[in-house]
């Protein structure tokens, strides 16, 4: 049985809302530019690779990649096209 919310326990609900939107908001700041490009710790933590055997597939499969200073950023839809390419079906 549901349980009658006083209206202080809904606005405490309601700022940690807000705080929680805000903790999102900062850890992805601009969604248009993390769709094209994703930093290539995550990509590796993604395929679960380590920094050797994600260089071998990035050659292997000419991977687009931006660089910029020492951070390494890959094009999320070759990616994808990648995986979709190497899925195989059972």
């Amino acid at each position: 049985m549901a349980k009658n919310l006083s209206e202080e326990q809904i606005k405490h609900f309601i700022s940690e809302v807000k705080d929680a939107t805000k903790l999102l908001q900062l850890a992805f700041p601009c969604p248009e530019f993390r769709r094209e490009w994703i930093p290539r710790h995550e990509v590796m933590q993604y395929l679960g690779f380590g920094a050797t055997q994600m260089n071998t597939i990035a050659k292997k499969y000419s991977l687009r990649k931006s660089t910029i200073g020492k951070r390494i950023f890959y094009s999320v839809q070759q990616i994808i096209d990648l995986l979709n390419k190497e899925a195989q079906n059972y």
